[in-house]
């Protein structure tokens, strides 16, 4: 079970400055008023669980992610499951595959094909949150 390692508060923010979007954004694309998205960013009030669906479904993140928990941002980050190797394997030869110099787990594999099949804000996303310094180099766009 995911564990809760944030607030609200700090992943409307995290959300915005991902997204780079402004508060005035997000009033327009949810109706949601100013006032009350004030509140949520100042921790005066938390989202209660229509508020944070409506926060989440216009930018198709995941609502428990907004509420702080250690899972994936997007729903689109939310890896199905391959039901055999040979599924995954045909998968990730299908979005350019190669043989690796390193032995890789399954979950390693995972995200390299979430990875590749990002668009590129959400590449951009990934690289600010694990530090990754962007040269325009292939061995990040391989």
């Amino acid at each position: 079970m995911a564990q809760k390692n944030s607030t609200s508060r700090k992943r409307i923010a995290e959300m915005m400055e991902i997204l780079r979007i402004t508060q005035a954004d997000i009033v327009k694309r949810t109706g949601i008023p100013k006032s009350t998205l004030s509140n949520y960013l100042s921790g005066k009030r938390t989202p209660d669980q229509e508020h944070l669906s409506v926060l989440s479904d216009p930018y198709g993140i995941n609502p428990a992610w907004l509420m702080g928990y250690d899972t994936v941002m997007y729903f689109a980050d939310i890896p199905r499951p391959f039901n055999s190797g040979s599924e995954f394997e045909a998968e990730w030869e299908k979005l350019g595959g190669g043989k690796h110099p390193i032995n890789l787990s399954d979950h390693e594999r995972m995200v390299i094909l979430s990875y590749r099949a990002a668009d590129e804000l959400d590449r951009l996303a990934v690289q600010r949150i694990l530090k990754i310094e962007t040269k325009k180099d292939a061995t990040l766009d391989a």
